[in-house]
């Protein structure tokens, strides 16, 4: 019987020590999941706003948290070096295009939106070569 008890304890601190590995859900933006999570909370975000019929271009749509989370993922140890480093470049870009859009005295809600949508497809593809 003790030495059930002991295996017992012996196999449930190897699963504490183990751990049960990444966590695809997880909102830390310094792994990779983390700041795609963030980056896609927060594209939603930014989509809704330029969508919302009340906005008309008085401030720029897209938070400083994206911004924040396109460059954890490029920066991100585990996607430097890899063609998902390309990607989350790709993505530094858009989130940039949207400022410099928004910036442009011919701002449209439909050319934010297209950059937006350009991001989200962008996104979904780094999401599932994740």
């Amino acid at each position: 019987m003790i030495t059930r008890v002991r295996l017992l304890c012996l196999m449930c601190a190897g699963v504490i020590v183990a751990g049960c590995g990444p966590d695809p859900g997880n909102s830390n933006q310094r792994n990779r999941w983390g700041a795609t999570n963030e980056m896609e909370t927060y594209l939603t975000e930014t989509i809704e706003t330029i969508e919302h019929p009340t906005y008309v271009g008085e401030y720029d749509p897209a938070p400083d948290q994206l911004q924040g989370a396109c460059y954890s993922l490029m920066q991100n140890e585990n996607i430097a070096g890899t063609p998902l480093e390309e990607k989350a470049k790709q993505m530094v870009a858009l989130e940039q295009k949207i400022h410099d859009v928004y910036n442009s005295p011919e701002a449209s809600k439909e050319t934010l939106l297209a950059v937006c949508k350009e991001m989200e497809a962008l996104l979904a593809e780094i999401r599932e070569e994740l």
